[in-house]
Parts: structure tokens; C-alpha cells; sequence
């Protein structure tokens, strides 16, 4: 609960609260991931929005954290070879490239605009 106050979601509720994997032998492995069920869509994508803060507040190890949707096996691995595929794009000297939607894109450049409306004085 104290994540999602530092994320700004307080009206988060959470349904169900899971540990992932075995139990480590070993005291310096790495911690085991949580799965959070969330009573919402809605309050998911919240969360998921706003876990880039934590990215930004926790970025080096031991205490780096982040937050991504649970995905099905097929999903992952297909997300596996775009991401792949997307360092090696990346190595041949292709910049500017993002994944959007299952696909490996160039993103959108975007000028410096400034919008003034109303009246000057």
C-alpha cells in the first residue's frame, strides 16, 4: 500500500496478493515477483501508468523495482524476439525505433509547438 501512495493511487484496491516461485535457498538470490489482482481494469492500468515513477525513484539495484502486465507464455516469448529483434535493428544503426502494438515502429517526430489561446492583454 505504501508503493501505491508513493505512485498516487490510493483508491487502488487490491483483490489478491501472490508470491511467485520457489522459496530460495540462497539469501543473496534475487526476490521472487508479486502478482497483483487488481478488483478493476481500470485501477490496473492506473497502476501501470504511474509505475514509471518507480523506475525513476528506485533505479539502481538492490532496491530497483517496476511494474509490467502479467502476460501468457506465448505472449511473452513473442515479446522476446520483437524485443530482440529490436536490438539488433538498433546495433545495424536504425534509431528512433519503439514497439507499438505486436510491431516494431519508427517513432513519430514531433516539433516544439506552443499553443497561446485567449487574448494578450
Amino acid at each position: 500500500m505504501e508503493l501505491f501512495h508513493e505512485l498516487g493511487c490510493d483508491d487502488v484496491s487490491v483483490d489478491s496478493v501472490v508470491r511467485l516461485g520457489k522459496k530460495p535457498e540462497d539469501d543473496q538470490a534475487k526476490p521472487r515477483p508479486l502478482l497483483l489482482r487488481m478488483a478493476l481494469e481500470e485501477q490496473k492500468n492506473k497502476v501501470l501508468r504511474q509505475s514509471k515513477n518507480l523506475r525513476m525513484k528506485y533505479p539502481v539495484e538492490p532496491n530497483r523495482l517496476f511494474m509490467h502486465q502479467d502476460l501468457t507464455p506465448n505472449q511473452r516469448e513473442a515479446r522476446r524476439r520483437l524485443v530482440s529483434e529490436l536490438k539488433q535493428r538498433q546495433s545495424n544503426g536504425e534509431s528512433n525505433l519503439t514497439i507499438v502494438n505486436g510491431k516494431i515502429v519508427q517513432r513519430k517526430s514531433r516539433d516544439a509547438v506552443v499553443i497561446v489561446q485567449g487574448s494578450p492583454h
